[in-house]
């Protein structure tokens, strides 16, 4: 299994790069505000990019959990085509609802779909950003 990452760790990280960039490009230090701002920007993409990665079995988020770490790659060989349209739905920031609906309009096998979804819940991964850079873990 690939080494445990906490996805805040690697919230951080990024929002991290996000503040030397912005105070590259304004000559001073943005400080906390430009830390703030990745998080409203970002982290919702940020986060989807993280569970698809897991899902695929790249790398693995603590906050993801077992369940679903390389579910893609365990279901590929029996439904192919299924999981491959699945993670570019992923991909593309598509929610359960979404996907149904979009399964529906290709006559894609229902039933294959929801036993897929059920591991991979998507709606269950949505953790809220932290509201303002006080809240930031201590490193």
């Amino acid at each position: 299994m690939a080494m445990p990452e906490s996805l805040m760790g690697a919230a951080y990280a990024e929002a991290d790069r996000y503040k030397w960039i912005v105070s590259e490009k304004l000559g001073y230090d943005a400080g906390p505000a430009a830390i703030d701002e990745w998080f409203q920007k970002y982290w919702r993409g940020f986060v989807r990019a993280r569970m698809v990665e897991h899902v695929l079995g790249m790398k693995y988020y603590t906050e993801f959990g077992d369940e679903c770490f390389g579910v893609a790659e365990r279901l590929r060989p029996v439904q192919p085509e299924l999981v491959d349209w699945l993670i570019e739905q992923l991909q593309t920031g598509a929610e359960n609802l979404d996907i149904l609906i979009r399964a529906q309009d290709r006559n894609l096998p229902r039933n294959e779909l929801f036993a897929i979804l059920a591991v991979v819940d998507v709606n269950a991964w949505r953790f809220p950003p932290v509201a303002s850079y006080a809240n930031a873990p201590v490193s």
